[in-house]
């Protein structure tokens, strides 16, 4: 029983290199699974839209996992106190931590669900597995409410560039920008606008998710290669390259581009990116797609053209009809 109960403790236990305590942390989470998904509020795919800015310290006995400068990303509201995590081993690279006192339950400032919602502290669970690659650690932990609400969620701690990409200022005078917002108190600070790193020839890959209907899949990647087109027009060439989601794809890993299906009574699609609060890059981008897009897409079809073209007023669309709806949206 001992054995076994060491067996396990071992394998939820992080390394943090020591090079990494001081370094600048992107602190959130993505929900794998709920038992009671809430249309566009929460669904398994979809994260935390508040990542918490973060960075270990050292303390005598353990690593403390601290807020930068207080709040949780710019201009949000005060953040929560540190997180202590024990270190269970030093060795000459790294501290070995246990990562259960924060992740016994799914914490707040991480949560992908308002905390509102889940209904105060989990009543069960804990931490199912967790990964580390040098560029992030990941912990899996399932949780389970007085509510009767059932999560579980891929928390992951992103080591972000020690100095951050060069920011490049919202132009007002132009359209098409997505920018930080900085609403902090008395805040003058120009906004930063959000965009990928494609120097050095650097390009994006978007898995699409396997669940989606597979002939669906050659118009969902033309759709996006599509815009391949303005960047070849810049002198950037192909940036975007899309790919049937292959074995063993971490799809919870915090850089892995995806389209996700979100299986979800919900007739919407959005982009979502993960970035750098400090600069505007964009580190991470899903594009989410609800299972009842299709209704809106034969819906859209029908009433523009259905008074001229026989073919949309059918009540089910052949995929030579719906898939260059899919294209298009």
């Amino acid at each position: 029983m001992h054995l076994i109960l060491s067996i396990l403790t071992a394998l939820t236990l992080l390394h943090v290199p020591k090079d990494k305590v001081g370094a600048p942390l992107l602190c959130g989470s993505r929900i794998v699974d709920v038992n009671r998904p809430r249309g566009k509020v929460f669904a398994p795919g979809q994260r935390n839209p508040q990542p918490m800015l973060a960075a270990f310290r050292r303390v005598q006995d353990g690593l403390v996992l601290t807020p930068a400068d207080g709040r949780r990303g710019p201009g949000r509201r005060p953040g929560p106190p540190p997180a202590f995590f024990p270190i269970v081993e030093e060795t000459e690279d790294a501290f070995v931590i246990d990562p259960d006192p924060w992740f016994s339950t799914y914490p707040e400032p991480l949560s992908a669900i308002p905390p509102r919602m889940l209904g105060g502290r989990a009543v069960e669970g804990g931490i199912l597995s967790t990964a580390e690659t040098d560029r992030y650690l990941l912990v899996t932990g399932r949780y389970k409410y007085a509510s009767g609400l059932e999560v579980t969620a891929a928390c992951y701690l992103l080591y972000l560039r020690e100095t951050p990409m060069p920011e490049r200022f919202v132009d007002p005078q132009k359209a098409g920008y997505t920018r930080v917002e900085h609403r902090g108190r008395g805040s003058q600070r120009p906004a930063p606008a959000l965009r990928w790193d494609l120097s050095g020839g650097r390009a994006i890959d978007f898995y699409v998710d396997k669940t989606f209907p597979a002939e669906w899949f050659p118009y969902i990647k033309e759709g996006i290669e599509d815009w391949n087109k303005a960047f070849r027009a810049i002198g950037l060439g192909d940036v975007l390259a899309v790919h049937a989601e292959p074995e063993g794809l971490d799809t919870s890993s915090p850089l892995v581009n995806m389209v996700r299906y979100m299986d979800v009574e919900e007739s919407n699609a959005k982009g979502d990116v993960l970035f750098d609060p400090r600069s505007g890059e964009i580190l991470q981008g899903d594009i989410l797609w609800w299972k009842n897009v299709v209704d809106l897409l034969r819906g859209w079809r029908y009433v523009q053209t259905g008074a001229a073209d026989p073919e949309a007023r059918q009540e089910d669309y052949p995929i030579e009809l719906l898939g260059p709806l899919i294209r298009h949206a």
